[in-house]
């Protein structure tokens, strides 16, 4: 069942009001020209409409979350939806009926319940277009509010996505890291080394970019080897001649599929307990 708010109860009031205003322009339009019991046709109509007000918002709330997704779920749902016509269809029509009955019984005319039937079989087919309508629009609103809530999910997961990927990025790389290669690269600046300005600020930039746009929770091990160069160029500038490495990847190995930044922590580590 779906929540019935009092969103849903001004919109199935509010329609069916227009179109009970509409046929009453129409029933006062007629009678210029034609005689007719203007109270009986007015009163016949309005309580048909004012039972749908009702009738819409329980079919909103027994079948607006009845989307099949299978051939069994079609056909179980089918039957329901038949069960509820019915429900509707008998209720609908004892109410007109029943308002309608003492304001145009006629001696010798229909009993209640020849009355009853009557209504019945001609509103039989008009009762069921309008289900479909009513029950349609309830499965629309259903399916809108699944897409919202979608959108608002996947929202939720990109904002934790990129959440998760700045905690990485503080988890993968000291802090010390950074700001030692701001000072490295100043260093270069003072010194008018301006290639060498260019080559750190790059690496760095390297280094940062490949932690942000890892999307994947693997990668191949040669690019791994490639991050892990740029990292130790910059470390080799912060600590010159104290510093060399020499890096060897077996060309069998380099398409290995390990974890995103699997190598460059153990490098991090090594340099800040070795050095």
């Amino acid at each position: 069942m779906t929540a019935i708010t009092r969103w849903h109860w001004a919109l199935a009031t509010g329609f069916w009001l227009f179109l009970a205003a509409v046929y009453v322009a129409q029933v006062l339009w007629i009678a210029q020209s034609e005689r007719i019991n203007v109270g009986a046709a007015l009163t016949l109509q309005l309580s048909y409409y004012a039972a749908w007000v009702p009738a819409t918002m329980v079919i909103w709330r027994f079948t607006a979350g009845w989307v099949p997704e299978t051939a069994a779920a079609w056909r179980r749902i089918v039957v329901r939806h038949v069960l509820i016509f019915v429900i509707v269809l008998v209720v609908v029509t004892l109410v007109t009926t029943a308002v309608v009955f003492p304001l145009v019984q006629i001696p010798g005319g229909p009993s209640p319940s020849q009355a009853f039937w009557m209504q019945i079989r001609g509103r039989g087919y008009l009762t069921l277009l309008i289900y479909i309508i009513v029950a349609g629009g309830g499965t629309a609103m259903t399916l809108q509010d699944r897409y919202r809530e979608r959108q608002a999910a996947a929202a939720a997961l990109q904002h934790e996505l990129a959440t998760a990927r700045l905690q990485a990025l503080r988890n993968h790389l000291e802090p010390h890291f950074l700001f030692n290669s701001l000072h490295s690269i100043a260093a270069l600046a003072r010194a008018n080394d301006i290639a060498g300005v260019v080559r750190l600020t790059g690496n760095l930039g390297d280094v940062l970019r490949y932690v942000l746009d890892s999307r994947d929770v693997s990668a191949r091990l040669a690019d791994e080897f490639a991050i892990v160069e740029r990292y130790l160029e910059i470390q080799r500038a912060r600590h010159a001649d104290r510093l060399a490495v020499s890096l060897t990847l077996a060309p069998e190995a380099a398409h290995a599929s390990v974890p995103v930044l699997v190598v460059q922590p153990l490098v991090e580590n090594a340099l800040k307990h070795g050095l």
